[in-house]
């Protein structure tokens, strides 16, 4: 599930599918009226639905529309944020981003929160990466840690959270920097895979 400009697709392996068609569907944060931008996505198997997160708001999809639950608010509302589910935590992972108005211009931020299904956490980890924003998370299923890399201001390096730090690695190779790029966990090969 991809969801950009308004409309939402579903990929089954043979076609795509219109989930949700482009229309009079929000564009702005409903709880601060700021454009939404980089909007991210994140499979929650303790529910069985993809999560949302756009702005202030963290959505999930029911098959027919996205389901925004005032409860689950994305702390402190960020915008330009990564999200990965920790399987073996049963937890949401959120990390970086910066205040929704004024995008091109924010000051991102190097927090990191972790939702519960009942509450967010504050995470308060010894050591942070550097705060950024436009970074791309993904949870590696086989080391079962979460893995960052990149973000504006264009940053250097790879990170994993544990649940209680984050570590920087050291790989002999690593990708140039970037940002608005892709994340994905690949389970039959057991590595993580990024585009763009």
């Amino acid at each position: 599930v991809e969801s950009m400009g308004g409309d939402t697709w579903e990929w089954d392996g043979d076609d795509w599918r219109l989930g949700q068609p482009p229309g009079p569907i929000e564009e702005t944060d409903p709880f601060t009226g700021a454009p939404l931008y980089g909007c991210t996505l994140a499979y929650d198997p303790a529910i069985g639905r993809v999560l949302r997160g756009c702005g202030s708001e963290l959505a999930s999809w029911d098959g027919a529309s996205w389901i925004v639950d005032p409860s689950r608010i994305v702390p402190p509302l960020t915008d330009g944020y990564s999200l990965a589910f920790d399987q073996s935590r049963d937890r949401l992972v959120l990390a970086g981003g910066c205040f929704p108005e004024e995008y091109a211009q924010c000051a991102p931020f190097d927090e990191t929160w972790e939702w519960d299904h009942t509450r967010w956490r504050w995470a308060d980890p010894p050591s942070v990466p550097e705060a950024r924003r436009g970074h791309r998370l993904a949870y590696d299923g086989v080391r079962r840690e979460v893995v960052m890399f990149g973000g504006k201001p264009l940053r250097e390096g790879t990170w994993v959270w544990d649940g209680a730090r984050w570590s920087l690695k050291t790989p002999v190779t690593a990708p140039p920097r970037r940002a608005g790029h892709a994340m994905a966990f690949d389970p039959d090969r057991g590595v993580v895979l990024m585009y763009g």
